[in-house]
């Protein structure tokens, strides 16, 4: 009996000095920045353009045959991360929902908040982004245009740490990138 308190006792103490070192280990790594994170860091690779924006309005939706709504955004530039819009720039973009009468999906962002928006290049997309409109307040294709690069993740709601975790990875990228071209002096 004597035997299986100690042996409890030393189970114990291991698994509390595990736990201790596991979250010294975790606390090192945030605060030197190396947790990775797989799905930011995939977002950031996918995006040809990265920006801060509020949104300003939103329009919609358009409903086509198919149970599909159309919404138009209507955002103000905040900040740049990459890409050719500067700050107080206006951005408008589309948000497709699935709007029929069995279920009807919420669009995201909302007027007055701020997200980040993940974007690439595009032609003609339900997704796509300009940077004039019509009459109706719909994106042309007079002005730059662009996808979300997911549809669910290409819009998140903006913080501080999500800013600064976006910047830390596009420098990352850099540094990948110019550590993997030599100069003509090398």
């Amino acid at each position: 009996m004597r035997l299986q308190r100690v042996q409890l006792v030393v189970l114990v103490c291991f698994v509390v000095v595990s736990i201790a070192a596991l979250v010294c280990s975790v606390v090192a790594n945030i605060a030197t920045n190396k947790i990775e994170m797989p799905i930011l860091s995939n977002m950031v690779q996918r995006s040809e353009q990265i920006y801060r924006v509020t949104v300003l309005k939103r329009t919609g939706p358009i409903v086509g045959n198919e149970g599909f709504g159309e919404w138009t955004y209507r955002c103000r530039v905040l900040h740049s991360y990459k890409g050719i819009l500067k700050a107080n720039e206006t951005l408008y973009f589309h948000f497709t929902t699935r709007d029929n009468k069995d279920f009807r999906e919420k669009p995201k962002g909302e007027i007055g908040e701020e997200y980040i928006l993940f974007l690439r290049p595009a032609s003609e997309s339900p997704f796509s982004v300009g940077t004039s409109v019509d009459n109706d307040g719909r994106a042309t294709k007079s002005g730059p245009s662009y996808l979300l690069v997911d549809q669910w993740l290409g819009i998140l709601p903006w913080d501080v740490n999500l800013g600064k975790d976006v910047q830390r990875l596009l420098s990352k990228e850099k540094r990948k990138h110019n550590n993997g071209i030599k100069t003509d002096s090398q």
